[in-house]
């Protein structure tokens, strides 16, 4: 038996003693009082009885052994009598509570109160008065009593003292409270998880919900009337059907798991929400029960959906992008490919990924060499500009592609990279067709000024070959210049043929110094007929360039016949080569190449268009020549910046990366 059932059955026993004292010995009195003529109102009556222990009465035996505290009070309050469960309920001795009163057992928020009680009791003459009450322990804190105070009449009718009987309920109470607290607990939970619980009285058909429920179907509870037949009205029409049928086979011992929509008073608002539900059966096997929970899973759906969206988006991107992407993991394992990458290789999506297939494999193994000298590493650096290579097809032809490695970033990690890859081969061609015609085009505008230079020589050989034929003996220095003009000539011719000959892209070692003074050796001649000076400084130790110097030739053939057209009156054209440290102390690692003229300028509005196809400020050009200068200067890694005030002239500047390891190192010069 439990502690409370115990105390029950104790206060039942001492209630059945208090009733036979009250019909023996009060019950005698008030006869008496009756039989003597005396008037009276109904109502207990305290005579000098003797609460002693020692006392035989049945009485005196029970108030000393009662289980629930027992204590006779004045009418003011104070305590006459206590018997020891009081005491002990308490934590006071019997002499300590003798002479207190019941507002020291009692808080100070509680006073005001508990005397109006009190004094209610003896102006109405109110015979009992019951509820819980706080009480003050001896050592400060508050226990909790089940309180019955009993008003006690004289002989005419007047009150006389207070019986007060005190069942300790702390135990009942914390329970209770604690119940209170686990249940706002659980339903502040299913508010944070947004989950409602719900019961299901299957023979009366009541259906009982949580308050989150009722958040859930956005339903005050006077708006549901708690029958689960009514609750398929809130199901959405497309879902009712999956929604009878869940619950038809819970009825057949399966567990309800359900994932629907619901919707609200105007069929407006529609949420997602997963039903789980478990029967439960009496003896027989009939159901009886079903209880579950309902969470509002519409954020989860919502985002789950964009989360699809996001994957589509990306699946679309990468299947149907017309160029080739490439997926590699951080150990340079092809981890996938698009169907554009397989038709670009040749190989099959099962090929390519397979454990044996490497990147290495795929590049032209020539390249090879270079690109690692270049510092081209997918897998341990985040590169995000672009670098031309050369692969090879599964039947053995050779590709041209534009890389473009991307970072797989995964919360602050990079996992792997795609790589984009671009096919260039009919792109390259077309470039080539356009260099061709560019250079034509050079070749042709510097045929007078090749043709002045030419000319000069001829008119001395001529004159000293006709010299020589009129006179038998004739001077040796004769021949040793028409030698030299011959080598002149010679040395002019080659150059034209250097430029306008098809030749394909070879990086070399080479010196920037020279090249750059072969083509200044090359536009003299037209610079002088246009009354122009081209002056150069260059460092006295430039490094190494990795090159293509006909290209390099080409790029500032164009820069300086661009700049004497723009100065139909003659000027200056400065040339400057200096070396550029990234990291001071570090050496250098870059060449700065600026080409200042002082013609008539180019608009600012226009400067962003320049290399453009089919842009140009001239009235006879095509534009090409920039794009051709600009496409041969990113394919060398380098980079160009255009400056220019109209009636003032323009400013280039291109910086190119030295040969890594060739810092201020004199080597011999590339034969080109």
């Amino acid at each position: 038996m439990t502690k409370t059932g115990l105390l029950l059955k104790q206060a039942r026993l001492f209630f059945f003693l208090y009733a036979v004292f009250k019909k023996q010995v009060i019950g005698k009195t008030l006869n008496t009082c009756h039989n003597k003529g005396t008037t009276m109102k109904r109502g207990p009556r305290l005579m000098n009885l003797d609460y002693t222990s020692e006392s035989p009465s049945p009485f005196a035996s029970a108030f000393h052994h009662a289980p629930i505290g027992i204590g006779i009070a004045t009418l003011e309050g104070r305590w006459l009598r206590v018997n020891p469960s009081f005491c002990q309920m308490t934590g006071y001795s019997e002499a300590e509570l003798l002479g207190k009163s019941f507002l020291d057992l009692t808080s100070e928020e509680d006073r005001i109160h508990d005397l109006h009680k009190m004094n209610a009791m003896i102006d109405q003459k109110q015979l009992h008065n019951q509820g819980e009450k706080r009480i003050l322990h001896r050592d400060g804190y508050f226990v909790w009593g089940w309180l019955t105070v009993s008003l006690v009449l004289d002989e005419q009718g007047r009150p006389l003292q207070f019986v007060v009987h005190l069942m300790d309920i702390t135990e009942r109470k914390l329970t209770n409270l604690e119940l209170r607290k686990a249940k706002g607990s659980l339903e502040e939970a299913q508010r944070i998880a947004q989950i409602g619980s719900w019961e299901w009285d299957v023979g009366e058909d009541e259906v009982y919900w949580s308050a989150e429920m009722h958040r859930i179907f956005d339903l005050r509870p006077e708006q549901y009337s708690g029958k689960f037949n009514l609750l398929v009205e809130y199901v959405h029409p497309e879902d009712r059907s999956r929604f009878e049928q869940a619950v038809a086979a819970a009825f057949k011992g399966e567990d309800y798991d359900l994932r629907c929509r619901i919707v609200g008073e105007g069929d407006q608002d529609i949420r997602h929400v997963h039903i789980m539900g478990k029967m439960y059966y009496d003896h027989k096997g009939t159901p009886v029960k079903m209880v579950g929970t309902v969470q509002d899973i519409t954020k989860r759906v919502l985002t789950e959906r964009q989360l699809e969206e996001t994957l589509q988006r990306y699946h679309s991107l990468k299947m149907y992008n017309p160029d080739g992407i490439f997926t590699f993991d951080m150990q340079g394992r092809i981890s996938g490919v698009n169907p554009a990458a397989e038709q670009l290789l040749g190989y099959t999506f099962e090929e390519l990924v397979s454990e044996e297939m490497r990147l290495d494999e795929l590049i032209h193994s020539e390249e090879l060499p270079q690109n690692r000298r270049s510092g081209f590493d997918f897998f341990n650096s985040a590169l995000k500009g672009s670098m031309p290579y050369t692969l090879r097809h599964k039947d053995g032809r050779l590709i041209d592609v534009i890389a473009t490695p991307a970072p797989i970033v995964i919360q602050d990690q990079v996992v792997g990279y795609n790589i984009l890859l671009k096919d260039m081969t009919e792109r390259k061609l077309s470039e080539e067709l356009i260099r061709k015609a560019e250079k034509l085009s050079i070749v042709g505008q510097l045929s007078a000024g090749i043709a002045h230079e030419i000319r000069n020589p001829l008119t001395a050989i001529k004159g000293f070959v006709q010299l020589m034929r009129g006179h038998q003996s004739y001077n040796s220095t004769y021949l040793d210049i028409i030698t030299e003009e011959l080598i002149r000539i010679e040395t002019i011719i080659n150059e034209l043929l250097t430029v306008s000959k098809p030749q394909l892209s070879t990086f070399v070692p080479a010196r920037l110094e020279q090249i750059l003074s072969e083509v200044i050796a090359l536009v003299g001649a037209q610079a002088l007929i246009g009354n122009i000076e081209i002056t150069s400084r260059f460092d006295s130790e430039l490094p190494l360039l990795s090159c293509d110097p006909n290209q390099i030739k080409q790029v500032y053939l164009n820069f300086f016949k661009n700049a004497m057209e723009a100065m139909p009156r003659g000027g200056t054209i400065t040339l400057d080569a200096v070396g550029l440290e990234s990291v001071p102390g570090c050496g250098v690692d870059r060449v700065k190449i600026r080409l200042t003229d002082q013609g008539h300028g180019i608009p600012k509005d226009q400067l962003d268009k320049l290399g453009e196809p089919f842009f140009t400020t001239k009235s006879s050009g095509t534009g090409l020549g920039l794009m051709v200068s600009f496409n041969i200067i990113h394919n060398h890694g380098g980079t160009i910046q255009i400056a220019s005030e109209v009636g003032q002239g323009t400013v280039i500047d291109v910086t190119f990366p030295v040969l890594q390891g060739s810092q201020h190192t004199k080597r011999p010069l590339a034969s080109y």
